[in-house]
């Protein structure tokens, strides 16, 4: 074989490498975790999954690519992770950023953040796909990213920056003003409960967990009742923790954290953040993963699974969701 035929195929090879690595990449995990599976394998990011209320289905935002006539942008699509891996149907599709998407009560509905108008602002979508989409929120209100949950009893809370407000961001996603409101899902006076970011409803419906500054320069993780009272702080390690979710029982939380990064990965922008979980009352927080990228955004499904995204690969970097079985010693008793 000469030199000029053993070329292109030494090149081939090498590109058959680059793309294994770039699409087999395994999240690495401790003890606490039984298994690992990979929910979705495509070359654009796939983000913020969120687990219908029956556990059979897990919405996120994906971003399409190379659509003529159309910018790169965030649509939402809804996949069946117990049936087969790797299909999704789209939720939504428009040109502009569709985020954060949550399941309304029984999952008839998927509430999400979208710039549709000239600021964020929330918007459902009926979950069958059926029908158009109307916005919840109004336009002019929001600056920034606006991240909305919905109670098993139907109440409604998200955080947001008010547009008249400065923006400072942390990791590219949040901005330190945001503050969190309640209001009825249909109504239109909210109430300013805190600051903070990232709210998410108990099972109950009862309290709301969020990630929030205090008074602080790192984030922590925090509970308070949604008539305003009884906040208290789950989390105090100088890291930041952020993005957390209940447990179905409403007994653990668990959250996102850069607290197993080493020195030199926070010089160079803390960008290792792993799924940790703490009792709903606080106390000491147990690892689930210890990758070196960026494992974020978790949500429990009803039978007990958490699914996350993570930022790896070898070569090329991408954004997918995965779903991990978890061994938890039990909880300390409510």
């Amino acid at each position: 074989m000469t030199a000029r035929t053993s070329f292109p195929i030494t090149a081939a090879l090498l590109a058959l490498v680059v793309a294994g690595c770039a699409t087999d990449y395994k999240v690495r995990h401790t003890t606490a975790v039984t298994n690992m599976t990979r929910i979705t394998t495509r070359a654009t990011p796939e983000v913020a999954p969120e687990v219908s209320p029956d556990g059979s289905k897990v919405v996120f935002a994906g971003m399409v690519r190379n659509e003529e006539g159309r910018r790169n942008n965030y649509d939402l699509w809804i996949s069946e992770p117990r049936k087969k891996l790797h299909q999704y149907m789209r939720a939504t599709d428009n040109e502009c950023d569709d985020c954060n998407p949550v399941w309304g009560p029984q999952g008839k509905v998927i509430v999400f953040d979208s710039r549709r108008t000239r600021h964020s602002a929330v918007w459902e979508k009926p979950a069958d796909g059926i029908g158009g989409c109307r916005q919840v929120t109004g336009e002019d209100m929001f600056d920034d990213l606006v991240t909305p949950d919905i109670s098993v009893h139907g109440d409604f809370c998200y955080a947001a920056t008010e547009s008249c407000k400065p923006s400072k961001q942390i990791e590219g996603r949040y901005s330190r003003p945001h503050r969190i409101w309640v209001r009825a899902y249909g109504g239109q006076n909210a109430t300013e409960l805190c600051v903070g970011i990232t709210p998410k409803w108990s099972p109950d419906g009862s309290r709301i967990v969020f990630a929030s500054t205090g008074t602080k320069t790192n984030w922590d993780i925090w509970t308070i009742d949604k008539n305003g009272s009884n906040l208290t702080q789950i989390t105090s390690h100088p890291a930041n923790d952020i993005q957390p979710t209940w447990s179905p029982d409403g007994k653990r939380i668990a959250f996102s954290s850069n607290r197993a990064s080493s020195w030199l990965e926070r010089l160079l922008g803390d960008h290792n953040y792993d799924i940790w979980v703490v009792n709903a009352r606080g106390g000491n927080a147990i690892q689930l993963t210890n990758y070196s990228k960026f494992e974020g955004h978790p949500s429990w499904s009803i039978d007990g699974d958490i699914f996350f995204h993570s930022y790896g690969g070898f070569f090329l970097k991408n954004w997918d969701i995965w779903r991990m079985t978890t061994r938890l010693p039990g909880p300390v008793p409510r």
